[in-house]
Parts: C-alpha cells; structure tokens; sequence
C-alpha cells in the first residue's frame, strides 16, 4: 500500500523560474524531474508553476513592481500566493505538498 493512497488527493505544487539564470538555470529541469518522480511515487495531482503563469494573474497585475524585484528582493511572496490559489481548489481533507525547484 502506497502512503500517499491514505489521503483524500495528494497534490505537489511547484515553482520553477530560469530567468535570472541563478544556479546556472537548473530549476525548470529539476521540476520536471520533481514531478516524474513524484508521478512514479503515486502523485497524480502535479500542480506546477512557472514566471509565464506568474505574470498571467491579477496578483502579478497589483504587485508587478515588488515581484520583479531581483533574486531573493521579493521576499519570495509568489509562494503563499499559488499556495492559496491550490487551497482553494482543492477539497477538504487533501494534502499539498509544496517542493521547490531546486537544483540537484
């Protein structure tokens, strides 16, 4: 029996966002590779984000001048952001499962 079959919906939600180039642009790959594994572990609901997604919401629209701020200057606030958008998707009872893109 696999652990995450316990739960209502497990879901995983991710950023990844290269444009900086930071960590020598490793963090769209690595969320791929996030996401495969997290698939071949039993995680279906795969919830990923992106800059391009970013910029497409009325929270990017009201906060443009804080969230383009460089590297680290913007208090990385996108991330409770899409946290909330997911919670309110999804039903009660299931579980996020919030990863970052990170590199290696």
């Amino acid at each position: 029996m696999n652990d995450v079959s316990k739960y209502e919906k497990v879901h995983l939600l991710n950023y990844a966002d290269d444009r900086l180039g930071h960590k020598a642009s490793v963090f769209k790959e690595s969320q791929l590779a996030l996401n495969q594994s997290a698939r071949e572990h039993g995680i279906q609901n795969i919830v990923s984000w992106g800059w391009t997604d970013l910029v497409s919401t009325q929270f990017y629209n009201e906060h443009r001048k804080y969230l383009e701020r460089p590297y680290r200057l913007n208090g990385f606030v996108f991330k409770p952001y899409i946290t909330l958008r997911l919670l309110e998707e999804i039903s009660y009872g299931d579980v996020i499962l919030y990863y970052d893109s990170g590199e290696g």
